[in-house]
Protein backbone atom coordinates (compact mmCIF):
# COMPACT_ATOMS: atom_id res chain seq x y z
CA UNK A 1 0.00 0.00 0.00
CA UNK A 2 2.59 2.23 0.95
CA UNK A 3 4.57 1.46 -2.15
CA UNK A 4 1.88 2.32 -4.41
CA UNK A 5 1.01 5.38 -2.66
CA UNK A 6 5.02 6.35 -3.13
CA UNK A 7 4.60 5.32 -6.88
CA UNK A 8 0.89 7.70 -7.43
CA UNK A 9 3.35 10.42 -5.78
CA UNK A 10 1.34 10.45 -2.51
CA UNK A 11 4.00 10.54 -0.52
CA UNK A 12 7.30 12.53 -0.80
CA UNK A 13 9.09 11.93 2.55
CA UNK A 14 9.46 8.31 3.88
CA UNK A 15 10.77 8.55 7.45
CA UNK A 16 12.08 5.99 9.44
CA UNK A 17 12.95 5.39 13.09
CA UNK A 18 16.57 3.92 12.13
CA UNK A 19 18.11 2.66 9.11
CA UNK A 20 18.45 -0.82 10.59
CA UNK A 21 14.63 -1.12 11.06
CA UNK A 22 13.89 -0.22 7.38
CA UNK A 23 16.44 -3.13 6.28
CA UNK A 24 19.71 -4.77 6.77
CA UNK A 25 20.45 -5.65 3.10
CA UNK A 26 22.45 -3.40 1.36
CA UNK A 27 21.11 -4.56 -1.76
CA UNK A 28 17.36 -3.56 -0.54
CA UNK A 29 18.79 -0.60 0.43
CA UNK A 30 19.69 0.57 -3.20
CA UNK A 31 16.79 -0.82 -4.54
CA UNK A 32 14.72 1.21 -1.97
CA UNK A 33 16.41 4.39 -2.61
CA UNK A 34 16.97 4.11 -6.15
CA UNK A 35 12.71 3.37 -5.97
CA UNK A 36 12.68 6.57 -4.05
CA UNK A 37 14.68 8.69 -5.96
CA UNK A 38 12.54 7.21 -9.19
CA UNK A 39 9.40 8.95 -7.34
CA UNK A 40 10.49 12.06 -5.71
CA UNK A 41 10.55 10.73 -2.45
CA UNK A 42 13.02 12.11 -0.01
CA UNK A 43 14.38 8.92 2.26
CA UNK A 44 14.63 10.76 6.26
CA UNK A 45 15.32 9.28 9.81
CA UNK A 46 14.34 10.59 12.43
CA UNK A 47 17.34 9.79 14.62
CA UNK A 48 20.48 9.44 12.41
CA UNK A 49 21.23 12.48 9.74
CA UNK A 50 21.48 10.96 6.31
CA UNK A 51 21.68 13.22 3.11
CA UNK A 52 20.71 10.94 0.41
CA UNK A 53 20.82 13.67 -2.07
CA UNK A 54 24.88 13.54 -2.64
CA UNK A 55 27.53 11.18 -3.75
CA UNK A 56 28.98 11.37 -0.15
CA UNK A 57 25.77 10.74 1.80
CA UNK A 58 24.32 7.66 -0.55
CA UNK A 59 28.25 6.55 0.42
CA UNK A 60 28.18 7.01 3.90
CA UNK A 61 24.79 5.21 4.49
CA UNK A 62 25.71 2.70 2.10
CA UNK A 63 28.73 2.05 4.29
CA UNK A 64 26.21 2.04 8.04
CA UNK A 65 23.55 -0.13 6.18
CA UNK A 66 27.06 -2.82 5.32
CA UNK A 67 27.75 -2.60 9.30
CA UNK A 68 24.04 -3.38 10.15
CA UNK A 69 24.27 -6.30 7.57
Amino acid sequence: MMMKDIEDYLIDVLLVYRLDRLTRSVRDLNNILGFLEKHNCQFRSATEIYDTSTAMGLMFITIVASFAE
